[in-house]
C-alpha cells in the first residue's frame, strides 16, 4: 500500500513514487499485477477530478474504497462503508444465534452474555480507527438486536432499558471506551481512569433522560450495581416483562391493539401494568 498527500502535485508525486517501487520490486524478481491494483483519492469533496495513475505501463483503475486490516476505508475516511458491512454481519450472526436462544426454554443469561460477546467483538473490531460519530445510529441499531436475545426481550422495549437488562453500554459508548484506552496505552502521561465506569455513567445518564416503562427507572436507579452484581446474574423471559414493561400486561396488550382496554381481568383496577401486576394483583 501507498499512500501519498499533495494537492496540486498528487499526480507527479505519485506516479514517482510508484516508479520507485516498481523498480525496487523488480530488483527483487517480483512482478505487480496491475490488473489487480486500485487507486483511491481520499477526499471530502462531492466532485474531484481522478488524476491518471501509472504503473508497469499501464494505468490502475480507481476505487472509491479499499480494504485495510478487514476494515473497509471509503475515499471520505468516515467509514461509513466499514459500519454498514459490520452491521450486515452481525445481523446474519444474529439471526444463527437467535435459533439457539429463544425467549423461553432457551439458554442461562451467562451463556447469552458469552454468545453476545462474539457479536460484540466483530462489531467493534477496529472501533478505535473507524468510529465517528455518524456512525452511532447503524451500531446501536446493530447491537440492539442481539441485546433483544440476550435479556429476552420483547422487539417493542426501549433501546435504554434493553441495554439495563443485559448490563451491556451502548455500542457507541463501548467503541469510545476502547479508544480511551488505546489513548492510554500509546500516551503514558494520559490521566488514567475506567473507561467501563465512564461508559455507564453516560448510560446512566442516557436511561434517565428517556422515557422507559415499566420499573426499569425506580428499579435499577443505578446501573453500577447492577452491571457489577455478582448475585442474582440470571434474568429470564418473565422477569424482562417487568423490569421493560412490554410484556403480558393489559397496558401493553392495549397500546398493541391486543385487548380493548388497559383493565386488570382480577380486581378491575383500571391500568393492569408492572406495578400493578407485581405489588398490587391478589393473583401474583
Amino acid at each position: 500500500m501507498l499512500i501519498t498527500r499533495a494537492i496540486s502535485t498528487q499526480e507527479f508525486k505519485a506516479n514517482e513514487a510508484l516508479s520507485l517501487l516498481e523498480q525496487r520490486i523488480t530488483d527483487f524478481g517480483l512482478q505487480i499485477a496491475v490488473e489487480k491494483t486500485e487507486a483511491v483519492f481520499f477526499t471530502y469533496r462531492y466532485k474531484y477530478t481522478k488524476q491518471p495513475i501509472k504503473l508497469c505501463g499501464g494505468y490502475v483503475q480507481h476505487s472509491t474504497e479499499m480494504n485495510y486490516l478487514g476494515m473497509v476505508v471509503d475515499r471520505s475516511m468516515l467509514f461509513k462503508c466499514q459500519v454498514k458491512k459490520t452491521a450486515a454481519r452481525e445481523t446474519e450472526i444474529g439471526n444463527q444465534l437467535a435459533r439457539i436462544m429463544p425467549n423461553t426454554g432457551g439458554l442461562r443469561e451467562d451463556r447469552r452474555r458469552l454468545l453476545s460477546s462474539v457479536v460484540h467483538s466483530l462489531l467493534l473490531y477496529g472501533a478505535p480507527s473507524w468510529f465517528v460519530p455518524g456512525n452511532v445510529l447503524t451500531l446501536n441499531r446493530a447491537q440492539r438486536r442481539v441485546l433483544l436475545q440476550c435479556a429476552c426481550a420483547y422487539r417493542t422495549a426501549f433501546k435504554v432499558a434493553t441495554n439495563v437488562i443485559a448490563s451491556a453500554p451502548p455500542a457507541d459508548l463501548l467503541a469510545k471506551e476502547r479508544e480511551a484506552v488505546l489513548d492510554r496505552r500509546s500516551t503514558p502521561t494520559s490521566p488514567t481512569g475506567h473507561g467501563r465506569q465512564r461508559s455507564e455513567n453516560q448510560h446512566h445518564g442516557g436511561m434517565a433522560g428517556e422515557m422507559v416503562d415499566g420499573g426499569i427507572r425506580w428499579l435499577i436507579p443505578d446501573v453500577h450495581p447492577w452491571c457489577a452484581r455478582s448475585h442474582g446474574l440470571t434474568t429470564n423471559f418473565h422477569q424482562t416483562q417487568f423490569l421493560s414493561g412490554h410484556g403480558c400486561f393489559g397496558q401493553y396488550l392495549y397500546r398493541i391493539r391486543k385487548l380493548d382496554n388497559p383493565r386488570c381481568v382480577d380486581r378491575l383496577a383500571p391500568v393492569d401494568d408492572a406495578d400493578h401486576a407485581l405489588f398490587q394483583c391478589d393473583r401474583w
